[in-house]
């Protein structure tokens, strides 16, 4: 087994990002297995994107669960809406399957063309932008 064919199948599932004019953001979820007895391309209804407030408690505040729904060509997409609020600070994003042990996301690509001129209406406060970037050690954060 080479190095390269080795590399790709432990790589991390990785995650396109794009963003909407409302300051949402769509994930879709591309290179990834369920792990465990249930292994597969079948995601099942437990999949959720976990994104997680870096240095948070354990809690509710520091977590929020978006469910994973399988698209064509074998994608799987979530919907982080801009009205969903997020705390401020750095969010880690993990997938999970039920009760499995979450995994990080390394970074896809980002489509954020629609927030460069995106203006606020009158009502938005506080302002929250979500851009996704990669972490120096690989891995998609908010």
């Amino acid at each position: 087994m080479s190095d390269a064919s080795t590399a790709a199948e432990f790589a991390p599932p990785r995650a396109d990002c794009v963003a909407d004019s409302a300051g949402g953001l769509t994930f879709q979820v591309v290179d990834w297995a369920r792990p465990g007895p249930a292994a597969g391309s079948d995601a099942g209804p437990d999949a959720a994107l976990v994104l997680v407030r870096r240095g948070a408690d354990p809690g509710p505040e520091g977590e929020v669960r978006l469910p994973l729904v399988p698209t064509e060509g074998g994608r799987l997409q979530a919907a982080l809406p801009s009205t969903v609020p997020l705390l401020e600070g750095r969010w880690d994003v993990h997938m999970v399957f039920g009760e499995a042990e979450t995994q990080r996301l390394a970074p896809g690509l980002n489509d954020l063309r629609s927030l460069v001129d995106r203006k606020p209406g009158p009502s938005t406060s506080p302002l929250a932008v979500r851009i996704p970037y990669p972490t120096k050690h690989g891995n998609l954060s908010l």
